[in-house]
C-alpha cells in the first residue's frame, strides 16, 4: 500500500514518454529520422512495456498483500477487542478478589485475635486447673489423713463403747466368769483343799454352789490387793450357796472340814461375777 504512489507516478512517467514518443515519430514524418534513434527509442519503449507490465504485476502483488493486510489488522482488531473486553472482565474480577482478600484479611484478623484472646484463656484455665489439681491433691491427701483419722476414732469408739459396756456391766455385776463347774472332790476328816485360783480384773463377788457329805464343811477365799491380805471364810455344810466378795488380783478358794473321822465328798461349783 505504501507503494502505490511511487507506481503510479511511473505508470504515468511511462504514458507520457509514449506519448512523447509517437507524438515525435508524428512530427518527424516530415524530417529525415535516423533510423538508429527509431530503433534506440523503440528499444526503450519495449524496456518501458517491459517495466510497466513488471509494476503491474508488483501492484497486484502489493494489492493482495494489502488486502491479507487489511484482514489481519481487522483479525487483531479483533482480537484486540476481544482482549481489551476480556482485560476489562479479568481487571473487575481483580477488583472484585482483591476486595474479598481484604475483607478475608480482616476475619483473620479478626480471627487472629480471637485465637490469642482464646489462647490466653485456655492458658489461663489451664493454670487454674493445674492449681485445682493441686488442691484436689491436697483435699485427697487432707481426707485421706481424715478418713485414717476417722477410722481411729471409729475403733477408739468401739473400744470405749466396749469399755463403757463392760464398766456398766462391771458397775451392774452383769458379768460372770465360771472359774469351776461341778468339780467333785474328796478330802481327809479335818483338811482344807485348795479347788481353784483366777485372776479377777475386778472387785466382785465369788459364787460357791453344791453339795457336800460334811456338816462342818466350809468355804474360804484368800486375796491381796494394794499390798494388803484379806480373807473370808463361811460354813458350807451339806447344801449351800456361798458369796464371798473379792478385789482385783489373784483370788484363791478353798474347801474343807472339821469333821474328825470319815473321808467327806463334795461336789462343788465356782463362779466370779463383776
Amino acid at each position: 500500500m505504501k507503494n502505490t504512489p511511487f507506481l503510479i507516478a511511473v505508470i504515468v512517467i511511462i504514458i507520457g514518454v509514449v506519448g512523447f514518443l509517437v507524438y515525435h515519430s508524428q512530427a518527424s514524418s516530415t524530417i529525415t529520422l535516423n533510423e538508429a534513434s527509431i530503433a534506440s527509442l523503440e528499444s526503450q519503449a519495449t524496456s518501458l512495456g517491459n517495466q510497466l507490465t513488471t509494476a503491474n504485476t508488483e501492484i497486484t502483488t502489493l494489492q493482495t498483500q494489502a488486502l491479507a493486510d487489511g484482514n489481519q489488522i481487522n483479525t487483531l482488531q479483533n482480537n484486540l477487542s476481544t482482549s481489551t473486553a476480556q482485560a476489562a472482565s479479568l481487571q473487575g474480577q481483580v477488583t472484585s478478589a482483591n476486595g474479598q482478600i481484604t475483607t478475608l484479611q480482616t476475619q483473620l484478623a479478626t480471627i487472629t485475635s480471637q485465637a490469642a484472646s482464646l489462647q490466653t484463656q485456655f492458658d489461663t484455665a489451664n493454670a487454674q486447673l493445674a492449681t485445682l489439681q493441686t488442691q484436689v491433691g491436697t483435699s485427697s491427701t487432707q481426707i485421706t489423713s481424715l478418713q485414717n483419722q476417722l477410722a481411729t476414732a471409729n475403733t477408739q469408739i468401739v473400744t470405749l463403747q466396749a469399755s463403757i459396756t463392760t464398766l456398766q456391766s462391771t458397775l451392774s455385776l452383769s458379768l460372770s466368769t465360771t472359774e469351776l463347774n461341778e468339780s467333785a472332790l474328796t478330802q481327809a476328816a479335818g483338811a482344807e483343799t485348795m479347788i481353784v485360783s483366777f485372776t479377777a480384773d475386778n472387785a466382785g463377788y465369788v459364787y460357791v454352789a453344791g453339795t457336800s457329805s460334811s456338816a462342818t464343811a466350809f468355804i474360804r477365799v484368800t486375796g491381796s490387793y494394794g499390798g494388803y491380805t484379806y480373807t473370808g471364810s463361811h460354813i458350807f455344810g451339806t447344801s449351800n450357796t456361798v458369796i464371798i466378795p473379792v478385789l482385783p488380783g489373784t483370788v484363791y478358794v478353798y474347801f474343807g472340814n472339821t469333821d474328825s473321822s470319815g473321808t467327806p465328798t463334795a461336789d462343788i461349783s465356782v463362779t466370779y461375777d463383776y
